[in-house]
């Protein structure tokens, strides 16, 4: 089992989030690489890797005109190495439909030490765990509970 994740790599992410809430691509973008990858699984809409903070910031725009944002809450992280494994709800409406959103997902950012140089994305939370290594959250007992 990883531990949770820093104090500070968390406060990196949740930076990144808040950002996305305030259509704030900048403060989202403020600790990222200059070759920073965006990484979406095989079954999103546009899977795939992007490659540079141009590419990075189009896939942020592109999912703002898709989603308005309402929270996202951290559920749980896990950190190992370079990367932090982060189960997140998001909670939002559909921009063309207003539908609903309450979802969760998983989501790895890897870091070369403050530097943001990766996100990837998974619709399944423990996909986004078994990408950094690791077997099961932090305080996540082994009988699923």
């Amino acid at each position: 089992m990883a531990p949770p994740a820093s104090e500070k790599r968390l406060a990196l992410a949740r930076r990144a989030y808040d950002g996305l809430i305030a259509g704030d691509l900048e403060s989202v973008m403020a600790d990222a690489a200059e070759e920073i990858e965006w990484r979406n699984p095989e079954q999103a809409v546009e899977p795939g890797t992007r490659k540079g903070r141009a590419a990075f910031a189009e896939a942020l725009g592109r999912l703002g005109e898709m989603f308005e944002y309402e929270r996202f809450e951290i559920e749980r992280s896990a950190e190992r190495a370079d990367a932090v494994a982060i189960r997140v709800r998001f909670v939002g409406r559909g921009r063309g439909s207003g539908a609903p959103i309450d979802t969760v997902f998983g989501h790895v950012f890897r870091f070369d030490g403050d530097r943001l140089i990766a996100f990837e994305w998974f619709p399944d939370p423990a996909r986004a765990l078994q990408a950094v290594g690791a077997e099961r959250w932090p305080g996540e007992r082994t009988n699923g509970s």
